[in-house]
């Protein structure tokens, strides 16, 4: 979008352009001194500080006293002051939701609270969270005020799916009183919605939180499992005792919430043993089409525990702009990121869209038939038969993702070639299969639609946001 928008900025179709939130707010400078059509960017709270902006500009006075952001005045660089400001989620109003009233889609973002207790050394959560005296402070919504806003989105332009963006709904055990009483008021009202939440697996929510949520409505946990080596863990912050990914699918199995993982493949200290287990476990777990968890390494936050790895290692410049920094180190054994790199360049190109679409087919089925599940167990009935042949595709092509990408890391450890022999069996075969499972995904939708439930299916994201 920057072509765009230097060609607004310069034509006059718009006289400022600010940035916001966390990826333009801890690139700041670097972004702003490399684009000289943005006039700024927040980096403290944006309710608080955009508000103030705004009415500075609109005084016609100079920003340069606003704080809480990095502004542009006169081409010169105004440095960042610390906004003490700070307004609680409790005290915002809603917020406006002009484009939703046009959506299509039934499914909506929202938030019950802000920020994260934990240190997960790739996340930029940390680094945005609000702190004092170096303590995270969690920004909490009254769950009746959550609940109003449901309702009134409900009720008002129709939306059903609730898409919570909190970091970790549930962070520990004195969250349990928020959280059962925003489930009983859902109730109470007689509210028939369903919701997406983000969840840790350790510590993972206490299960009477777990049942009344699910009893509440909700259908998806975002669960971050992250990666199966020791190590790895060690690296991210992030220790998850073995095996409780799958204790913790069982749960969620016997409430028909269908489970969606966060998963980096590849960082920089891999080693191909690694990669392998990474490989073995997504496999044994049935995640193996989550093809995008391979091919994009670690992402760089500046200023985390991560970067700070890196320019210890030697692995990434110390002048490294926010272009470059985000994925523009290397990796500390040559061989991973020759695997990586041939990994890249084999999922790309036109195969790079089948697998895409082979990602976001098994994704949504998962999502889509615990939706029907959740809403009528005898329509689940009617559609298992097409529901199983799906997934019989679905685990034929996972077996060739385990049995292609073994090879390929057996390779590269032997320092063998890859021939394009042996790329160019794996696409073709694997675009055949796909082609079937596409097709079953379809006559899966076409059924929902035969039985009468388009509303279920205006739950699940089509692939490209629609408006009326």
């Amino acid at each position: 979008m920057f072509p765009l928008f230097k060609i607004m900025r310069g034509g006059g179709e718009v006289s400022k352009i600010f940035f916001c939130g966390p990826f333009a707010s801890l690139n700041a400078k670097s972004m702003l001194e490399e684009n000289e059509w943005l006039d700024g960017i927040i980096i403290d709270q944006v309710e608080s500080v955009a508000g103030k902006l705004l009415e500075m500009i609109q005084r016609n006075v100079s920003i340069k006293e606003c704080k809480g952001g990095i502004w542009r005045e006169n081409q010169s660089i105004v440095e960042y002051v610390p906004s003490e400001a700070y307004i609680l989620l409790n005290q915002l109003p809603f917020p406006a939701r002009d484009v939703e009233k046009e959506e299509l889609g039934s499914y909506i973002n929202i938030e019950a609270s802000r920020g994260c207790i934990y240190n997960c050394s790739f996340c930029h959560i940390p680094l945005a969270t609000r702190k004092e005296k170096t303590v995270a402070v969690m920004d909490f919504r009254d769950p009746v005020k959550v609940v109003d806003e449901m309702e009134l989105l409900n009720k008002e332009i129709g939306k059903k799916l609730f898409i919570f963006n909190d970091s970790v709904f549930w962070a520990s055990g004195r969250d349990n009183d928020r959280i059962l009483k925003f489930c009983s008021e859902i109730k109470r009202r007689k509210l028939d919605i369903r919701m997406y939440v983000y969840l840790r697996c350790n510590p993972f929510i206490h299960d009477e939180v777990l049942n009344a949520l699910a009893d509440a409505g909700l259908v998806r946990v975002f669960l971050g499992v992250e990666n199966a080596s020791e190590k790895s863990q060690i690296l991210f912050r992030k220790p998850i005792k073995k095996d409780s990914f799958i204790e913790i699918r069982e749960k969620l199995n016997r409430l028909n919430v269908n489970v969606h993982i966060g998963y980096i493949t590849f960082e920089p200290f891999s080693t191909l043993d690694d990669i392998q287990m990474n490989l073995e476990y997504l496999y044994k777990i049935g995640k193996l089409f989550r093809l995008g968890v391979i091919l994009e390494p670690v992402r760089v936050i500046p200023g985390s525990f991560m970067h700070k790895k890196l320019l210890e290692g030697g692995l990434i410049s110390t002048e490294a702009r926010y272009r470059d920094i985000t994925y523009g180190y290397r990796f500390l054994n040559d061989d991973v990121g020759r695997l990586f790199e041939k990994a890249k360049s084999i999922f790309s190109g036109n195969f790079g869209g089948i697998a895409y679409e082979f990602e976001y087919y098994c994704t949504t089925m998962g999502i889509l038939y615990g939706l029907i599940q959740k809403e009528n167990i005898h329509l689940g009935e009617e559609l298992s038969l097409e529901h199983q042949r799906f997934c019989l595709s679905q685990k034929e092509l996972m077996d060739s993702i385990y049995v292609f990408l073994s090879s390929l890391i057996a390779k590269v450890g032997k320092g063998d070639s890859m021939n394009d022999c042996f790329q160019k069996d794996f696409t073709e075969k694997f675009s055949e299969k796909f082609f079937k499972l596409k097709i079953e995904y379809f006559t899966f939708i076409n059924g929902v639609s035969r039985l009468g439930r388009d509303d279920i299916l205006s739950q699940i994201y089509s692939g490209l946001e629609r408006t009326r």
